[in-house]
């Protein structure tokens, strides 16, 4: 926390998030624009919120997520799976999670 807090105190910085995560960082002190789903004007940068389901976490509840769609180009889908990201199968440039991370058995590729 402390980095991002010292990254926002050195330059206008404009941090999106959904309610979950803002509410965490203005316990912290910090400034959230939230937004949750749908488009996003935000000078050179177009994003596109997709609110999905995390995956599972052993017996711990889900957290809030968002997927964000960056310029049209850049899929970040989160800790998601979800059935509504399938519409960017075979997205060019996607920054996936991998459960390769956690265990040597598994590859999941990042595009096609």
């Amino acid at each position: 926390m402390a980095a991002l807090q010292k990254i926002v105190a050195l330059r206008q910085v404009i941090i999106i998030s959904n309610r979950e995560v803002a509410t965490e960082l203005k316990a912290h002190g910090l400034t959230v624009q939230i937004h949750e789903e749908g488009r996003l004007d935000l000078g050179v940068f177009q994003l596109l919120a997709l609110p999905v389901q995390h995956e599972a976490i052993l017996d711990s509840p889900l957290p809030q997520m968002t997927a964000w769609l960056v310029n049209g180009k850049v899929l970040n889908p989160a800790d998601s799976f979800a059935n509504n990201l399938l519409p960017f199968a075979g997205w060019k440039c996607s920054c996936c999670p991998s459960p390769r991370l956690f265990s040597r058995s598994w590859w999941w590729p990042i595009s096609p």
